[in-house]
């Protein structure tokens, strides 16, 4: 655990939210980024308060459905980092795509 922290610690925020899933259209994530968004808007005053990291795995990539919904997720993060974008700030939404997990 300690390891894990140590890693993303140069991503933290003062507040955090991490996300870990696989992308997949099931699990909703683009109505969890919509969501922070709607957070961000109803308080301004966590706008660089507040980070959302989401550890993303790809999944059945070889399917069209599958490549459309990672382009439309990401295509919301970007809107919604360049929305809320703070001067000198780091991105709210931060994605790692990619299936690096340790697997003990």
């Amino acid at each position: 655990m300690n390891a894990a922290r140590d890693r993303l610690k140069s991503h933290m925020a003062e507040r955090t939210i991490i996300r870990v899933d696989r992308l997949d259209p099931s699990k909703n994530q683009l109505n969890g980024f919509l969501a922070f968004e709607c957070l961000l808007e109803r308080r301004p005053d966590l706008r660089d308060q507040v980070r959302f990291l989401a550890f993303l795995v790809p999944s059945r990539t070889d399917l069209r459905v599958y490549r459309a919904y990672r382009e439309a997720v990401f295509a919301e993060v970007e809107r919604i980092n360049a929305r809320f974008a703070v001067p000198g700030a780091p991105a709210a939404i931060e994605i790692f795509y990619t299936n690096d997990r340790d697997r003990r």
